[in-house]
């Protein structure tokens, strides 16, 4: 018994003795009854080959900011990260003492009280110089 082949551009029919049934609860599915039962999604274009949206300036100011006005806000940004270290180490180090002797903990307290105030401060400095390097939009 020959097969005729199929006629040309299309798929040769499947082998009733090859297909794949899945049986579940019950029910039996062929390959072509699982094809017709689930719906084929609708082709979409995935995002990433989508049109790009039109170009939007995150800096607002008439004048782009210059390399020196970058560099003197890394400069003051590096003092902030300086400083804030600084007063965490401290108060890590007093933390620590407290747990030894509980009689550090006054000591702490003064020093939590007296240092998270001037980091606030201090970032409160920063984000008022990277706005005005930036054209100060945005909310706080």
């Amino acid at each position: 018994m020959t097969s005729d082949p199929p006629p040309s551009g299309q798929p040769p029919a499947p082998n009733p003795s090859k297909t794949k049934t899945i049986r579940f609860a019950g029910i039996s599915l062929s390959a072509a009854q699982q094809a017709d039962a689930i719906p084929s999604p609708p082709m979409v274009r995935p995002a990433m080959f989508a049109r790009p949206a039109p170009a939007v300036s995150a800096v607002t100011p008439a004048v782009a900011p210059t390399v020196e006005a970058f560099a003197e806000l890394h400069g003051h940004f590096r003092e902030f990260k300086h400083a804030t270290n600084n007063a965490l180490a401290v108060i890590l180090a007093l933390g620590e003492m407290t747990q030894r002797n509980p009689d550090h903990a006054k000591r702490l307290t003064e020093v939590v009280a007296d240092k998270c105030p001037q980091v606030v401060a201090q970032l409160r400095e920063l984000d008022e110089k990277f706005r005005a390097l930036t054209g100060g939009g945005g909310a706080s």
